[in-house]
């Protein structure tokens, strides 16, 4: 994902949700409204727990880590039948019909239910893209490209990494709040790590790291599950040799490949990237005014951080190319500037001084032309 941790635990909390808003209206008559809430509240609970645990770890070992963590969800889950009804499902779960100003709900009308879940996945997708879209955003991509240099910018990278597990467990406690309620029932497979597994296959499938590649990948996945199952009974096999396939020749991914190629055709003047909302446009950066303590980065504010880490991160490799060279640069006013001057100039407005403002990293003091001179021009390496 944009953060570059894979996890094979996330299952856990799509059952979490599902089953913690089953039990709120099986065992305990919740409104399947408030029900929703706390099975996303369950899950952000779990993400919470989980993800204390495991970004302690890098890696596969990451990976191992909430494969195993998952697998305790699922047990423990699994041998509470008298909540959860053990290797049955949890069954019994209806919603009610509600009034909403002279207005009558019926979740059970195909209809209305379409348009229920849609609301809530519209504002799901629309917080996601707010959060990639802000400084911490950045501040998450810069972790996926180089985690040491997003801590020798001074961020604390363990607590945006739990902060991040923990909003994708809440999207996952959501996803697993309205499946419980689509379907009525809540099978114990929806824990289970080969769910898991299904969702990393439709996220390398569409593109990892991109916002739109995992639905490509989901529908794809889902496309060629419905047509091998109709021809044979071996379907799991047929989509994987397929999907070894289409990874040895596509590892982009399939929308990342298409975003890829392009761009090289030079039909897009950048990777498809979302900043502010805006789709396939040159970041357009105003640096600050004397004395201020911000810029603007497509329109919205960036303080001192926020744009070091914007150009250590997705940032800069979201600017436009000059000529047929990697010299990237940005729109700063009216001109462009290339991203080793827009770095020095911001500094120089915010008031540092270069010859004797120093960065202490493992240890050692160093130089703010050294630190920035040189991690930049690696960045653009």
């Amino acid at each position: 994902g944009y953060t570059g941790m894979l996890s094979f635990g996330h299952a856990s909390f799509l059952g979490v949700g599902s089953y913690l808003t089953g039990i709120a209206m099986v065992h305990f008559g919740v409104h399947w409204i408030p029900a929703i809430f706390v099975g996303v509240v369950a899950s952000l609970f779990a993400g919470l727990l989980v993800g204390y645990l495991a970004i302690r770890t890098r890696g596969i070992y990451f990976s191992m880590v909430t494969l195993a963590l998952g697998q305790v969800i699922y047990y423990l889950f699994y041998k509470a039948d008298r909540w959860t009804g053990g290797e049955n499902g949890l069954r019994g779960i209806k919603a009610e019909v509600m009034e909403v100003f002279g207005f009558r709900i019926d979740f059970l009308d195909p209809l209305t239910k379409y348009y229920i879940i849609w609301m809530f996945v519209a504002f799901a997708l629309w917080l996601v893209s707010r959060i990639l879209a802000s400084p911490f955003g950045s501040v998450i991509e810069s972790i996926r490209e180089n985690e040491k240099r997003t801590v020798a910018c001074g961020y604390d990278v363990a607590r945006a990494k739990l902060l991040i597990f923990v909003i994708s467990a809440g999207v996952c406690g959501l996803a697993g709040a309205l499946r419980a309620l689509h379907l009525s029932v809540v099978p114990v497979d929806s824990l289970h790590y080969l769910q898991s597994g299904q969702v990393v296959m439709m996220s390398l499938l569409g593109g990892m790291g991109s916002f739109f590649g995992p639905f490509v990948g989901a529908g794809v996945f889902l496309y060629l599950e419905d047509i091998a199952t109709n021809v044979t009974k071996y379907w799991m096999g047929v989509v994987g040799l397929l999907f070894m396939a289409l990874i040895l020749f596509f590892p982009r991914g399939i929308w990342g490949s298409l975003m890829h190629e392009l761009k090289q055709r030079g039909m897009l003047d950048e990777v498809l990237v979302m900043w502010g909302g805006e789709f396939g446009r040159t970041p357009v950066v105003e640096l600050p005014t004397p004395g201020a303590n911000s810029g603007k980065v497509n329109g919205r504010d960036h303080n001192h951080y926020g744009f070091s880490v914007w150009l250590a991160g997705g940032g800069s490799k979201g600017g436009y190319v000059h000529g047929a060279t990697d010299d990237f640069g940005f729109a700063a006013r009216d001109k462009p500037v290339h991203v080793h001057d827009l770095h020095a100039t911001i500094l120089k407005m915010l008031g540092f001084d270069h010859e004797t403002f120093t960065y202490r990293y493992a240890g050692r003091d160093f130089r703010l032309t050294d630190v920035h001179g040189k991690v930049v021009s690696e960045l653009m390496a």
